[in-house]
């Protein structure tokens, strides 16, 4: 389905389509659910989140992280290497076994992203609004397709089917994703740990800023260390999975505990 000229719900423009495989199916979705935090300990800028030895093997967050919603941008970016690093964000998600859950999007990083997971045997849930799809915007040859009302339900949908979020390079629609949960995590919507793939520092830019805030007393240090940063999709996927398995401290200063990621 052609996507030439077409943008996404924030105002990016889409590429064209990659193309992939598999089938299609209707749904709607419901709201994430409320949980606990966890926090890390650095201080005076964003820094990178260590992460243990085992990088690369795919059972370490299988067993308790299924899931990863990817937020990215539908435009392919100004350096190749952005493009390069999501279609490998999704193959590296397939291959650990995770569901890589989406807006549904066939252009840019959305679809680079998509397809690796496509690619690579892997499970690819989508959802994205009906005005979208009438735009050709969406990506309907995924394991699911979910065409709902608004970008509210898209969002929330998104939320429930995920066990972590990650952001990759993009715009304006991608930041909003991001913070959107980020925020939800800090104030105990829900307990699932989020995170920024910094390919070639991409972010770094903004998470000095949001560092900035930290210190200007707007946002607990807490909230910032609590933040997955790292350079490589296996040491961000180590990093989430960690967070997954114990919350750590609550981020509004209340009891450690606990927390298993996955839906049982």
């Amino acid at each position: 389905m052609s996507e030439t000229g077409a943008r996404d719900g924030h105002g990016e423009r889409a590429n064209e389509p990659v193309s992939g495989s598999t089938a299609s199916r209707d749904a709607t979705a419901a709201d994430a659910v409320h949980g606990d935090r966890m926090s890390a300990a650095t201080s005076g800028r964003i820094a990178a989140t260590p992460t243990a030895a085992s990088s690369t093997s795919a059972g370490a967050s299988a067993g308790t992280m299924r899931s990863v919603a990817v937020f990215c941008g539908s435009t392919p970016g100004a350096h190749p290497a952005l493009m390069d690093a999501a279609y490998d964000a999704g193959r590296v998600i397939a291959e650990r076994g995770l569901t890589l859950v989406y807006g549904a999007g066939g252009g840019g990083l959305m679809g680079a992203v998509s397809q690796g997971a496509l690619d690579a045997g892997g499970e690819v849930v989508g959802f994205i609004p009906s005005l979208m799809v009438e735009r050709e915007w969406g990506r309907h040859d995924l394991t699911e397709f979910h065409e709902v009302d608004t970008m509210h339900t898209r969002k929330a949908g998104m939320a429930t089917r995920a066990d972590a979020f990650l952001t990759l390079p993009g715009g304006l629609g991608t930041l909003e994703e991001i913070f959107e949960v980020w925020t939800w995590r800090t104030i105990g919507y829900h307990d699932k740990p989020v995170g920024f793939l910094d390919v070639k520092g991409f972010w770094r830019p903004l998470l000095d800023a949001v560092q900035g805030l930290a210190d200007a007393g707007f946002i607990r240090q807490s909230v910032i260390d609590d933040a997955v940063v790292a350079p490589t999709i296996d040491e961000a996927l180590d990093a989430l999975a960690a967070r997954c398995i114990v919350s750590g401290a609550d981020l509004r200063g209340g009891s450690r505990r606990v927390r298993i990621c996955s839906r049982a």
